[in-house]
């Protein structure tokens, strides 16, 4: 063994020689007895003074360059190129990160959709909700509701157009399987069967109920022995989310106050006592409410009435609670006006409005949405609510909010917009198939309404959808979000100010201020 080492030094030497010259050293050495006694050598231990000329960054910069060589040559074959293991990886990962963010810097990136992450390695990750008819993507989401104790909605029958939709029926048992050791608080899963059965509606209503639940959860909240509080009340506050996500899609305005609590949750000093830590996050929870809800409200109120003048005649679309508020304040001025509120299945939400505004006093009529074209060419001005408003300036409403403001837009009837800044979402959307939510489709057969006492109840089915499910190749689409352009929205009304809908993105960082 000792005899084959001998060579080894006279290799480093040639090597030695050659860099003095300025040439680069050969693979195996500079002579065929050189290669094969390194051959000979491979269990030996390398050179002391080889380690002393290059630093361990220099090797590793020498060992990068190697495979990016490497690469380009199998690119060049048409080969696809092996991945590395263990530590290299992770050195090649962020060194591609950092040139790519270099190379960014130069360009601006395109917005992002609110549904697709970008990974480390600039790949597009879709959201699991726009992802229903992928077996792949639905088995982990199993598997991961799994461990949370929280049961998945099985698939069923879809139109092809949305069968990567989830489809969100009322009889589904979401708790028939949870047994006594689940982590859902019963605050959460109360408010998760509401949302379910469509009892709270619209989302400022969802987005109440949210912050509400969650100050019961934090109030009851205790940190474990030997645990952090901020970050283990984090993890506790997963499976709930995951739960109310099963029940009904998170809205953008409970994302945002869920990313808002989580952040303050994030923020808290782990030398706080746990009762200290815990009123001061309730006390966040509620100026959230406050700032982000009650007061925009009251700000754009006061925005909106002032559109209204004496003898104006305003059509709505279904109920909106800031609409209403709008109304009101604008009939306390003492101005004039008369509201005609469209309608539409399944909820038929307009007969809620037409309620409130009949006890306020307030001139008003009641009209389906297919015959409001024939009293547009005497109406002033189109005010409705949003459910959200995207980065590149589409409103998402309820469904027919669409053809209603296309329909005004026609007739050159101005439509206004109120949605506070709460609603505003990161996401890019400009259509209304690639993300949306499925309803119940039984509520197209039995319409949920509201009485006097401002209870749901059933229509009468009708006959020609009775026993629809008994047959394999129909299926119904109920959904529940329209997404409105750009072009027919003359104005937003935030608590900002007065914006049109190219301005969305800088509402947004006023909010993200």
């Amino acid at each position: 063994m000792a005899e084959r080492c001998v060579v080894a030094p006279p290799a480093i030497k040639v090597t030695n020689e050659q860099d003095k010259n300025g040439k680069a050293p050969a693979a195996g050495g500079a002579t065929g007895n050189g290669s094969a006694a390194a051959a000979n050598c491979s269990k030996a231990k390398p050179d002391s003074s080889l380690k002393e000329r290059t630093t361990k960054a220099q090797r590793r910069a020498m060992q990068e360059a190697q495979r990016a060589a490497k690469a380009e040559r199998m690119a060049a074959d048409g080969k696809a190129p092996s991945k590395p293991k263990g530590k290299s990886q992770k050195s090649t990962d962020s060194a591609s990160a950092a040139s790519s963010a270099t190379a960014s810097s130069a360009t601006a990136a395109p917005p992002s959709s609110g549904a697709e992450k970008r990974s480390a390695k600039g790949e597009h990750r879709i959201s699991a909700s726009v992802q229903a008819d992928d077996p792949k993507v639905q088995a982990k989401l199993s598997k991961q509701l799994g461990k949370q104790n929280i049961q998945q909605r099985p698939g069923e029958l879809k139109c092809r157009l949305f069968s990567h939709l989830h489809q969100h029926r009322r009889d589904f048992p979401l708790t028939m399987h949870m047994t006594g050791n689940n982590d859902i608080h019963p605050a959460v899963l109360q408010l998760g069967l509401m949302y379910a059965n469509y009892t709270i509606r619209g989302a400022n209503a969802r987005c109440i109920a949210l912050l509400r639940v969650l100050r019961v959860f934090v109030a009851d909240y205790t940190t474990p022995p030997q645990k952090e509080m901020a970050r283990d009340l984090e993890a506790m506050l997963k499976p709930q989310i995951s739960f109310l996500n099963t029940c009904r899609l998170i809205s953008p305005s409970m994302g945002n106050a869920i990313k808002h609590t989580k952040l303050c949750i994030s923020q808290l000093s782990p030398d706080l006592p746990e009762e200290e830590a815990k009123d001061k996050l309730l006390q966040q929870i509620i100026a959230y409410k406050t700032e982000k809800i009650s007061v925009a409200r009251i700000a754009i109120v006061s925005l909106g009435a002032s559109q209204i003048t004496d003898g104006n005649v305003v059509v709505t679309f279904g109920y909106s609670t800031v609409v209403h508020q709008i109304f009101k304040e604008a009939h306390n001025n003492g101005v004039s006006f008369r509201v005609v509120v469209a309608d539409s299945r399944p909820f038929f939400e307009g007969r809620k409005m037409i309620h409130f505004l009949e006890e306020e006093g307030i001139d008003c009529s009641h009209l389906p949405i297919s015959a409001l074209c024939y009293v547009l060419s005497s109406v002033s001005l189109v005010i409705m609510g949003a459910s959200s408003v995207t980065s590149n300036g589409y409103c998402v409403s309820r469904v027919g909010t669409a053809g209603v403001a296309s329909t005004a837009n026609r007739y050159s009837v101005p439509v206004i917009i109120a949605c506070e800044s709460h609603k505003f979402s990161e996401r890019v959307q400009s259509d209304s198939i690639v993300f949306n939510e499925l309803g119940d489709p039984n509520d197209l057969v039995y319409s949920q309404v509201h009485g006097k006492d401002q209870q749901p109840r059933k229509d009468s089915a009708s006959k020609a959808l009775q026993g629809w499910d008994l047959h394999p190749n129909l299926a119904l689409v109920n959904l529940l979000y329209d997404v409105v352009r750009p072009e027919h929205v003359s104005m937003l009304l935030t608590e900002v100010g007065q914006v049109p809908c190219s301005s969305a993105p800088a509402v947004l960082r006023i909010k993200m201020a």
